[in-house]
């Protein structure tokens, strides 16, 4: 059982690791935006994609169906 939880506050460590870099990526992408040297579109693509994996680990906690798990996953592939 503490193997467990222990195994458990490693992924919530990775998940709050893997959010910073994400956001640090979408603050990176906004200055080169800025520059010019990505398109409006490729910025928005991207932003949306940041969005999405934001409130991705809340859904995947929260909905338990693989159904609709199955849904998400389709939706963020599709987006990608």
């Amino acid at each position: 059982m503490l193997e467990a939880i222990q195994a458990a506050a490693g992924n919530q460590d990775d998940d709050q690791t893997r959010r910073r870099e994400l956001h640090g990526q979408v603050d990176r992408l906004k200055d080169l935006y800025v520059m010019g040297d990505r398109s409006k579109d490729q910025y928005v693509i991207r932003r949306e994609a940041d969005a999405l994996l934001d409130d991705f680990a809340r859904f995947w906690e929260a909905e338990d169906k693989p159904a609709e798990r199955h849904k998400l996953l389709g939706q963020l592939f599709d987006r990608i």
